[in-house]
């Protein structure tokens, strides 16, 4: 025993973490070299203090553990007044000592900081040594502390042993140790680490802070979340978000800048999470709005006098609000709720009577600014949704929509224009599928964005048996006088997302799904053209256009950095970064490429997809792929913050293949119009085709792990797909539709969204789509690893079509696994629960592609 008690000193700060995967299995030490160490806190001892003071002192966290990113360069403190830095300091023989002398009137704190790296999922024990108290924190969670003061070095109680699991990825290791002057003893740590010996290369430790993409990062880090620019463009508010750990929920702010400079003038934090940031149309005058719990507050900040005041307050179920052009009144919404009766039986006079809140109602309220002075626009039966207000003010355009049997999408939306002095009512259109309107500046024409069929042929661009895509939005613009309607992007392949116009009254900009990218366009009216507008970034989230100049604020981001935010001159086409809300973090963190990757089908048809290579790419090895797609209506954006994170996959050591097919939007009406009445057929083949073309063209890819990934229309893809090949080693399937009759009839838009997908399609007219199509009726000729992920109470895709899959494939002896997510619907929104459906997407791939199936068995266990 005591031959090893001398070899374990020997080593000192070695942080030795146990790695016991086979417990028949010899370790071998892994040694660290190097440690970062933070200047020396100095602790006043109380007046009547005792030896719990210390303990106290050692809970207490005097540095923002949760947050840290520690690193070398920084300089040592004497340097930098006072203030706190971290150092690179080397190991002495194995030992750490830190300096005593003089310090007997003050308890002393130091913390410590490594990395640790892995590329696989590892587990086992910590064991750190030191006579004086201390604690210990993993990726900013503690995970053990001493809190008994030792005399004796050899003392078997001065070690804090405690089991770690390592998952994939860079880990921060931190210890605070305290310092008791009435103890004698040396202050000192040691810390070691036993590895399985047969997995010595999959651990680092360093002090380096650069990191890949994880969910930590994902979730964790502060995010651009809307933008709004003053009318003369002189300042652009920007809304934070960031996780706030402590109160496990998310912190919204405000911060104001000047746009040509970029410097910070102010921040509004505090309080209730601020959101619907909006700058008067007149002067430097901005609205925004807090909640409080069911309660909303709208507030008026002059910002140029630094002064602010509640114009609503405690306004119940407050929505939105939109500034009148001269700036002396508002129009908000706000939401009456319904109360159903409470009754044994329910009477259902409508399939939507199922939908949560589905007796709400959204009314339009003015507001006068000055007087504070209220007014209710509109009532009656079908909620009123704001459009746009005109130039003079007087007239505002609204829309109501209602439900309509008789004909596809079974529900239309009617456009009213309100004369706000007479308050007489207008109706400008009734149009299925209706989506958002812009009144023009001189209020002669109206812009509306909705599908190539809602004014009939009009916006069509097909052949006359072909049916559209009424997911593929369209632009046209409404003469209010004459009521003649005029398409204007039936020949422009962008979907359109959304659109303002310019106070010139002859220019429209819109924001567009351009095949995987989100771009802005602009169109001249009077000589009908499009023309591309380069914001040197692959997906515009949020854009805000100022008034009376020609200048622009957005959110960008790239498929390989994060959001960021930018002025724009629209005239010049000079681009200036105004922030990068994650700056710190984003300067530690390193992607891998994603480059594009085009295929024609046998059809002749380019099928357009992207890769995403790992950070640490080689060409020389051989890699697992992960093959994602939707497979429905939209295409997978470029966007860095989606729910399933490609960066992510490839930060874990895959290569990741994302492909669009045939049938989404931003490819021109000839290549949405496939998805009508396909449900699978043509983009199954299609996705089989260019996976198997893509592993042909990437010799690095090991064509015997390949898994395949799809959420929702893609789930059901993921399903139809191992029904007609076993090229893919391993497949999952978030919430996937496996019958389509029951998802059809049960899910609460399942109808409406068929009413496109199958139009004029039934159960009883085309049991060759909804029972030849549905995984289901072929569960028999899966033979591919299987995991079914659903939202235990998902109410789009309801979670008996994965509960049916799993018993048949259960039944019939397949490889299957089901993972409910408790409390979640469609999406997996709660942040823990997110991070381990993430996490557990990974591991599961982690088994079958990587033959590493202790991460997965790990998260069986919990």
């Amino acid at each position: 025993m005591l031959v090893m008690k001398k070899l374990f000193s020997l080593f000192i700060f070695f942080f030795i973490i146990t790695i016991n995967l086979f417990a028949e299995d010899e370790t071998t030490p892994v040694y660290f070299t190097e440690i970062l160490k933070l200047n020396r806190i100095e602790i006043p001892i109380p007046a009547f203090s005792t030896d719990d003071q210390y303990k106290e002192i050692l809970e207490f966290e005097n540095i923002d553990v949760q947050n840290l990113i520690p690193s070398a360069f920084s300089v040592p403190a004497e340097i930098e007044e006072g203030g706190l830095a971290w150092s690179k300091e080397k190991l002495d023989d194995g030992r750490f000592e830190m300096e005593t002398a003089g310090m007997k009137k003050f308890a002393q704190v130091q913390y410590f900081a490594n990395y640790i790296s892995t590329d696989r999922w590892l587990k086992g024990k910590l064991n750190i040594k030191s006579s004086h108290l201390l604690k210990v924190f993993l990726d900013g969670k503690e995970i053990g502390k001493k809190t008994i003061v030792e005399t004796d070095d050899n003392d078997e109680s001065l070690l804090l042993t405690t089991d770690i699991k390592l998952e994939t990825g860079k880990h921060l290791l931190v210890i605070k140790t305290v310092y008791n002057p009435a103890n004698d003893n040396d202050w000192f740590i040691e810390a070691g680490i036993d590895i399985n010996e047969k997995l010595t290369s999959s651990i680092s430790i360093s002090v380096e802070p650069q990191t890949f993409m994880n969910v930590d990062i994902l979730l964790d880090n502060p995010k651009a979340t809307g933008v709004a620019i003053s009318a003369d463009g002189r300042y652009s508010a920007v809304s934070i978000t960031k996780r706030n750990k402590l109160k496990d929920d998310d912190e919204s702010w405000l911060q104001i800048y000047n746009s040509q400079t970029g410097k910070l003038l102010s921040t509004y934090r505090g309080g209730n999470s601020i959101s619907s940031i909006k700058w008067s149309p007149k002067g430097n005058v901005f609205g925004y709005i807090t909640k409080n719990k069911n309660d909303g507050f709208l507030w008026i900040v002059d910002f140029d006098a630094g002064k602010s005041m509640p114009v609503l307050e405690n306004e119940k179920h407050l929505g939105s609000f939109e500034w009148s052009p001269s700036g002396d009144y508002i129009i908000y919404t706000a939401t009456e709720k319904g109360k159903a009766k409470d009754a044994d039986l329910k009477l259902y006079t409508k399939p939507q009577d199922r939908y949560p809140g589905y007796l709400n109602k959204s009314q339009l309220y003015k507001l006068e600014i000055n007087t504070k002075t209220k007014f209710r626009l509109t009532n009656g039966e079908n909620s009123s949704n704001l459009n746009s207000i005109s130039n003079d003010g007087r007239w505002l355009v609204f829309s109501q929509s209602s439900y309509n049997f008789d004909e596809r999408p079974y529900q239309s939306t009617e456009y009213y224009l309100l004369d706000m002095l007479t308050m007489k009512i207008d109706t400008l259109a009734n149009l299925n599928w209706g989506g958002e309107a812009k009144i023009s500046p001189d209020a002669s024409q109206l812009l509306i964005l909705a599908a190539p069929s809602s004014f009939g042929e009009d916006g069509i661009n097909l052949s006359e048996a072909v049916i559209p895509n009424d997911f593929d939005t369209q632009a046209y613009l409404l003469n209010i006088a004459t009521r003649r309607v005029k398409p204007i992007t039936k020949n422009f392949k962008p979907a359109i997302k959304s659109a303002a116009w310019s106070n010139d009254n002859h220019t429209i900009y819109f924001t567009t799904t351009d095949k995987s990218f989100n771009h802005l366009y602009k169109y001249e009216t009077n000589k009908r053209i499009f023309s591309f507008i380069d914001l040197g970034v692959e997906y515009v989230r949020d854009i805000s256009f100022a008034k009376d100049v020609s200048v622009a604020l957005f959110t960008g981001s790239n498929s390989n950095y994060p959001r960021k935010v930018y002025f724009k001159d629209l005239l010049t086409g000079e681009r200036k970064l105004i922030v990068d809300p994650d700056e710190e973090s984003n300067r530690h963190l390193k992607f891998g490429e994603v480059k594009n990757w085009v295929f024609k089908s046998k059809q002749g048809k380019e099928i357009y997809g992207r890769v995403y290579y790992p950070p640490d790419f080689s060409p020389f090895k051989k890699y697992p792929a992960i093959v994602y797609f939707y497979g429905g209506t939209s295409p997978v954006t470029r966007e860095i913050w989606g729910r399933y994170p490609k960066n992510i996959w490839a930060a874990n050591g895959y290569i990741v293949y994302v492909m669009q097919p045939s049938g989404t939007y931003g490819f021109g009406q000839d290549f949405s119009s496939i998805h009508v009445n396909d449900w699978g057929k043509v983009t199954a083949e299609e996705i089989i085709e260019g996976t198997d073309e893509f592993l042909k063209a990437h010799r690095f890819v090991d064509r015997k792990k390949i898994g395949c990934i799809g959420a929702s229309y893609g789930g059901f893809m993921t399903m139809n797909l191992i029904t007609k090949t076993d090229m893919f080693t391993a497949a999952i399937s978030h919430a996937g539709i496996s019958a389509l009759t029951s998802y059809w009839g049960e899910g609460f838009w399942g109808y409406e969204y068929n009413s496109v997908a199958a139009a004029n399609s039934f159960p009883w007219n085309r049991k060759d789509i909804y029972v030849d199509h549905s995984p289901i009726y072929n569960a028999d000729k899966i033979n591919t690893p299987l995991l079914l992920i659903h939202g235990a109470v998902d109410t789009n895709v309801p979670p008996g079509e994965s509960y049916q899959m799993y018993t048949a494939l259960k039944l019939l002896k397949k490889d299957v696994e089901l993972l409910t997510v408790s409390e979640q619907d469609h999406h997996i929104m709660k942040y823990e629960k997110r991070k381990k459906w993430t996490k557990a997407i990974i591991a599961y791939f982690d088994k079958y592609l990587k033959n590493q199936p202790e991460w997965w068995n790990d998260t069986l266990d919990k």
